[in-house]
């Protein structure tokens, strides 16, 4: 398409020279005169071509851009008064009256949320990620991850990581970080790690890849860390408190206020200083003399031996049994043995060198030992002063 422009000395001199229209009337003389100048433009030759097809080309487009952007500003609104801005296509909605921020589809209108369906029943909470906490929980809970607090309806939880907080539902003060961290229980836990799991327990810190505690006041650090089996008990180290460890706390029993360092894989352990045991008398009771019977007679019926560890939880996978032996020769004393020695000299079978809470892992007070070879010791020195005195 293309228009004609007619020549540019007629137009100026038709508009700008001849006539004036200030004040809006002319003669009728200037009215023939402007009639011979129009007839004399329409019969003029044009002078220039103009080809109208890229120009109706960007005008297209520009149409085009402008409905896209209707579409997309479309739903928004501006609340100027209460500086609210809301996006009803789901994508951002920021509302200042409710001290809120939702950034993401299918948010909702309080506290700060991020991601697909995050937060979509709570009603004051912290949430980032896509479907987390989307049941209808309590005040100040702080939701991050994939999937994250489905189920909380507490309150003061804090939950960062994918699939984290599954199981956690009415509990309370709970801290979890880490892909599939679970717990259920109420007050204060903390979880950390990939799988890290507390059930029904309160006060406690699972820290590391399937760290686990299901009794109060736990401590669990370490992959596959394990207090299951009693109130304030701690697990440090990889395995600590397993099956596979010195005392297995991921059992039910009275396994309160014990501390497991390592798995069965450990084989030495190193400190600088001696350790030292509080021995203070004020803060002890029921002081009585050491029995006899575990002096001179339970000493002469222990046999030290020497043996290498094997330990049986090794081959639980299908080993072949004694191909996983330890190298190192070791001395010691059998716990079996001890027991057998305490039995035969009569002591009191409350005072026990052998730790036998768990059957399935027996366990030995070396350190006990000490104050029975002391009065071992004594009573030697007492028969010695008699054969001198009868010597004399």
């Amino acid at each position: 398409m293309s228009v004609n422009l007619f020549p540019k000395k007629i137009t100026e001199n038709f508009i700008l020279n001849d006539y004036d229209y200030q004040d809006k009337y002319i003669t009728t003389k200037e009215f023939s005169a402007l009639n011979s100048d129009v007839q004399a433009i329409i019969e003029a030759e044009p002078q220039a071509e103009v080809d109208l097809g890229p120009i109706e080309a960007n005008i297209s487009a520009l149409q085009s851009n402008v409905s896209t952007l209707q579409n997309n500003v479309s739903g928004l609104e501006l609340d100027l008064f209460g500086l609210g801005i809301t996006v009803t296509t789901q994508n951002i909605n920021l509302t200042n009256t409710s001290n809120n921020l939702s950034i993401g589809s299918n948010q909702i209108l309080s506290d700060i949320v991020i991601g697909k369906t995050a937060g979509t029943q709570i009603i004051v909470n912290q949430t980032n990620g896509i479907y987390p906490l989307k049941e209808n929980a309590d005040n100040t809970n702080s939701i991050m991850g994939y999937n994250t607090g489905l189920n909380i309806t507490g309150a003061r939880n804090t939950c960062y990581g994918s699939l984290t907080c599954q199981t956690l539902t009415t509990g309370e003060e709970n801290t979890l970080i880490g892909y599939d961290v679970k717990n259920s229980g109420i007050n204060t836990l903390h979880a950390v790690g990939v799988g890290s799991l507390i059930t029904a327990a309160s006060n406690c810190t699972c820290i590391g890849y399937a760290s686990r505690s299901t009794a109060n006041n736990g401590t669990a650090i370490g992959a596959y860390s394990r207090t299951s089996g009693g109130i304030n008990s701690m697990a440090l180290g990889f395995n600590a408190g397993s099956s596979g460890s010195p005392f297995n706390l991921d059992t039910s029993g009275n396994f309160h206020n014990t501390i497991v360092i390592g798995d069965n894989n450990i084989t030495d352990i190193y400190v600088k200083v001696a350790l030292n045991i509080t021995s203070d008398a004020r803060d002890k009771a029921n002081i009585t003399p050491l029995n006899d019977c575990y002096g001179l007679e339970f000493i002469n019926k222990l046999n030290v031996k020497t043996y290498q560890f094997d330990d049986r939880t090794r081959y639980l996978e299908g080993a072949t049994p004694g191909s996983l032996i330890d190298e190192k020769i070791r001395i010691g004393l059998l716990a079996q043995e001890v027991l057998q020695a305490e039995t035969e000299s009569g002591c009191n079978e409350n005072i026990s060198f052998v730790n036998s809470k768990n059957p399935e892992k027996l366990s030995l007070n070396e350190t006990q030992l000490i104050y029975s070879l002391i009065k071992c010791i004594q009573q030697l020195n007492a028969r010695i002063e008699i054969l001198e005195n009868s010597n004399s």
